[in-house]
């Protein structure tokens, strides 16, 4: 994502302002609470893959023991269906591998780049706080000079080109004013046609993600099921030929 170019370099995420557009105010509270949820989700992926990790590597310890416990067998059905059960375990160790894996491709990674373009949107924001806040300085020099006119012109003793001159610097605090106005104006559009560009891009984007995060999940657990129905029948079909 494109943070508004180089006329929004220079702010920092510490630059704050008075929020006074409707708009503008509605989209920050939604990153805030946007930023909090893919943070939790975040903190939660990664309980879930270590999880999954730790799970896969318990199911391949214990088919390992399995596994030795079939050789000390090695005559007997109940050795073939141990030997059985133990590639089970290992398979099993594979599927959480891969699955976390998944979890990390589809969804983790995801998270992590919203994460981050929500931090640039951040310094966009603050970029056009710190534009707001040279517009109002100018605004605010502007008035001074006014002022000052005013006590010029009713002072009894003024000189005419003091006038004159205080009238040339307010000629320039205007130009000032409309330019800093202008540019405020300018980088206001360019935030909100990428605040805009986020919503149809991005958010469409994750819940491609989300899917594919979904899709996964369910191709693990139909291949768990199905190592375990080929095990049940395995084992019927042995329990079948001792009777």
């Amino acid at each position: 994502m494109s943070v508004l170019g180089d006329a929004m370099s220079g702010g920092g995420p510490s630059t704050k302002m008075q929020e006074f557009d409707p708009y503008f105010e509605k989209r920050r509270v939604h990153l805030d609470n946007l930023e909090a949820q893919l943070k939790g989700l975040l903190k939660a992926l990664e309980g879930l893959i270590k999880e999954r990790k730790d799970m896969g590597g318990a199911a391949f310890e214990f088919g390992e023991s399995i596994e030795a416990l079939a050789a000390a067998h090695s005559q007997s059905a109940l050795a073939h269906n141990l030997t059985v059960l133990a590639g089970i375990q290992k398979k099993i160790n594979d599927l959480n591998l891969k699955q976390a894996k998944h979890d990390i491709n589809y969804l983790a990674a995801t998270a992590e780049d919203y994460v981050r373009i929500i931090g640039s949107i951040r310094i966009a924001f603050a970029s056009r706080a710190k534009y707001h806040r040279i517009w109002q300085l100018a605004e605010g020099n502007l008035q001074k000079k006014n002022d000052t006119l005013e006590k010029l012109r009713s002072a009894s003793r003024t000189r005419s080109d003091k006038i004159a001159a205080m009238g040339t610097e307010i000629e320039e605090a205007t130009k000032q004013v409309e330019s800093t106005k202008r540019d405020f104006e300018e980088v206001s559009n360019r935030l909100r046609m990428e605040l805009d560009r986020f919503d149809r891009e991005k958010i469409s984007a994750f819940a491609a993600s989300l899917r594919g995060f979904l899709r996964s999940i369910l191709e693990t657990q139909k291949e768990v099921v199905a190592l375990w129905q080929s095990y049940f029948e395995e084992a019927q079909s042995v329990e079948s030929a001792r009777e």
